[in-house]
């Protein structure tokens, strides 16, 4: 007799829970005698099979195309469908954010808003994008993807479309900041996660792509906030702005749930079987019951559960999808097993934080500013601020993959190149305090773009080489709440120091303080781990 291996031996409890998970149609149709006057459960055809085999995995034939495992999802047709959808999501709201410099001219102009109350607002939003990062995830863990994705859809749509009619600061705020802010956070969260479950081999061409996204939507906003800033005005910019996101509950519709998608492909496959059999309905089952036989007892379950469900629709039926027992801990209890406090007293965490925090006081506080810098100390046009804005969005994005492949290829340690990127961030910074002419603006603003698409790669690399990949989602989601902050306070202190001194230049000299003070602060990254090895044991 063949000796049965491990996965074997647990075949027997694992047929015993998929008896006892029964739908309400299956309890009444397991009451039924069926034509010999013996009770029969829906599942026991499928079950049989599984019990009586006991043959070496090595000996199994292979199992046919038509039931191929449920890996079929990555990388599939329809990851590609997903795959656009995040690109359009990224495309409306990225080219909104990277041109939001011209809103905040516009409404200091027509609304009356001061520096520091315009500056304000995206600050906001950029704050709860970052913030609520956490508290997005864990919707999606209970929800879905599409759900979040509709919510985060209305928040942003509601938040322009109530902007056109508010006249006051404090209206903005709620409306510009916290609404579209919490619409933003809920779709890139939401779009982040659904594209890492629909992609595996291809999954870094697909970030790729997403990534690429937001400079797309940086080339096209700028001229067209521009032309309907001087056709409708700012209400009716907020309203035909407030259209466009329309689109993103289209795209919204199309996060098709994975678990969704896997049984739509069962069930196409199931249809092909029933096709290719030139025997009655009831012997090509059997035939695929015993086809069955050879699958893997993950796979046989899950199969198991699926003819259930087509069992009960055929008979007139509701069918009832199985729920699988909650996990033992609490919503609370996986937010913070998310963001793993205990991070906290890890000193290197700590000075990474400090790292990002500093960085991102500057940007892209910096590139918000520019429009306003350019037309009021520099007496350059709209149009020009507009064109300059969309001609700096490609050096964002080219910077960004630049660096990334130098980073891979793992010339030097990451922490050269973060120093080395604040060292050229704060001194373009510092640079514009002197600049007076628009060829000089030009020049030093595109450092700034250049160092704000290096940032985003640069914070989670270091994290991966200090924490290693199974602690990139603790660390940089704790990260990126920490250093949210930054961007809610900077922004606002900066258009005080800007009302009080009647100048955008100190700002700037303020900002390159900032940066450059966030990069000498990685040069202690060393002398932690040589005082604190316990902490950083993959840095050692």
């Amino acid at each position: 007799m063949m000796t049965k291996t491990s996965s074997q031996d647990s075949t027997p409890g694992l047929i015993s829970r998929v008896r006892e998970m029964r739908t309400p149609c299956e309890t009444f149709q397991a009451s039924t005698p069926d034509a010999g006057g013996k009770q029969q459960h829906l599942l026991e055809p499928v079950l049989e099979p599984l019990q009586t085999h006991s043959g070496p995995a090595d000996t199994d034939p292979a199992p046919p195309e038509s039931l191929a495992s449920e890996s079929e999802i990555h990388d599939s047709a329809y990851s590609w469908v997903v795959m656009g959808a995040v690109a359009l999501q990224m495309v409306l709201t990225g080219g909104i954010m990277k041109s939001f410099g011209l809103i905040m001219l516009a409404l200091m102009r027509d609304r009356g808003l001061s520096a520091a109350q315009a500056v304000t607002i995206p600050g906001i939003f950029l704050g709860i994008q970052r913030l609520g990062a956490p508290l997005a995830a864990l919707m999606c863990r209970r929800l879905s993807e599409r759900h979040v994705a509709l919510l985060g859809s209305l928040c942003c749509t509601l938040g322009l479309g109530l902007s056109a009619l508010a006249d006051v600061a404090r209206v903005l705020y709620l409306t510009n900041g916290v609404l579209f802010g919490a619409g933003l956070c809920l779709c890139m969260t939401s779009s982040l996660i659904i594209l890492q479950q629909y992609f595996d081999k291809r999954r870094g061409l697909a970030t790729g792509i997403m990534a690429a996204s937001f400079p797309v939507g940086g080339v096209v906003f700028p001229p067209l906030i521009n032309l309907l800033l001087n056709e409708f005005g700012m209400g009716g910019t907020y309203l035909l702005l407030c259209g466009l996101l329309m689109h993103m509950f289209v795209s919204s519709m199309l996060y098709r749930p994975p678990h969704t998608q896997r049984m739509i492909m069962r069930l196409d496959r199931k249809r092909l079987l029933r096709k290719k059999c030139k025997t009655p309905d009831t012997l090509c089952t059997n035939k695929s019951h015993s086809e069955r036989q050879h699958l893997p007892v993950s796979q046989d379950i899950q199969a198991a559960v699926t003819d259930s469900e087509l069992s009960c629709a055929a008979n007139g039926s509701p069918a009832v999808a199985v729920i699988l027992p909650p996990a033992v801990n609490g919503r609370w209890a996986q937010l913070l097993r998310m963001l793993d406090l205990k991070l906290l007293a890890d000193p290197l965490f700590l000075s990474c934080t400090f790292w990002a925090f500093m960085v991102c006081t500057g940007f892209p506080h910096m590139n918000m500013l520019l429009p306003s810098f350019g037309s009021q100390e520099i007496k350059m046009s709209r149009d020009r601020m507009a064109n300059m804005v969309a001609f700096m969005a490609p050096i964002e994005f080219v910077s960004s993959l630049a660096f990334g492949a130098v980073f891979d290829r793992r010339l030097f340690h990451k922490r050269y190149g973060c120093i080395i990127t604040s060292m050229v961030g704060g001194t373009a910074a510092l640079a514009m305090v002197f600049v007076r002419s628009s060829a000089g603006l030009y020049v030093f603003a595109a450092l700034g773009y250049m160092t704000s698409g290096i940032i985003l790669v640069a914070v989670p690399l270091l994290l991966v080489e200090y924490y290693g990949e199974e602690r990139i989602s603790s660390t940089s989601t704790l990260c990126a709440a920490l250093a949210s902050l930054a961007s809610m306070t900077s922004m606002p202190l900066g258009g005080l120091l800007r009302e009080a001194t009647g100048s955008h230049r100190p700002v700037f000299a303020v900002i390159s303080a900032c940066v450059l003070s966030g990069g000498l602060s990685v040069l202690l990254h060393p002398i932690i781990i040589r005082t604190w090895p316990q902490r950083a044991p993959k840095a050692a």
